[in-house]
């Protein structure tokens, strides 16, 4: 009975690594707003344009994008949330230089990017981890303390900036 948990565990680490290794180039783009396009290759091609101006207004000359899926159901309508994006890119360099640059998103007004937000594509189980620690971290915050952040799955203090 044992032998046959640990293989079923084995089984579902194997299987979770074999997703986080299908979703290492991938970022999740929020809050783009949908294309005007009727057709699906306009569509597709006015995505693509807005994902280039996201990632040239970032400064990013070297970024190269493989692939962009809207994620969900389109909107019936035009007062709806925007779908949010899965943008595919190149390599994992580039996609930790795009997650690196994305937070000068929220500085952008002038170009409307402030709206934007981007983040890593994270498996299922991920996100309940993350969804966890969100809550904890939530819970210490009403209880007093302060400056705290998520870093490498673990909540910490931020330290203070050195000037």
């Amino acid at each position: 009975c044992i032998q046959e948990c640990a293989k079923v565990t084995l089984k579902e680490d194997r299987e979770e690594e074999e997703e986080q290794q299908r979703r290492k180039t991938n970022v999740i783009v929020h809050g783009l707003d949908e294309a005007k396009a009727e057709e699906p290759e306009g569509r597709r091609a006015e995505d693509a344009e807005k994902v280039t101006a996201l990632v040239r207004g970032l400064g990013l000359e070297d970024v190269g994008v493989t692939q962009i899926i809207r994620l969900g159901k389109k909107p019936a309508t035009k007062d709806d949330k925007p779908r949010s994006m899965k943008v595919v890119l190149r390599s994992e360099e580039q996609r930790d230089s795009l997650l690196r640059a994305a937070k000068n998103l929220k500085d952008m007004k002038d170009e409307g990017w402030d709206r934007v937000f981007i983040q890593q594509d994270l498996t299922q189980k991920q996100r309940e981890v993350r969804r966890e620690l969100l809550a904890a971290m939530k819970e210490r915050k009403l209880n007093g303390e302060q400056d705290l952040i998520l870093w490498n799955w673990k909540i910490v203090q931020r330290k203070p900036r050195q000037e």
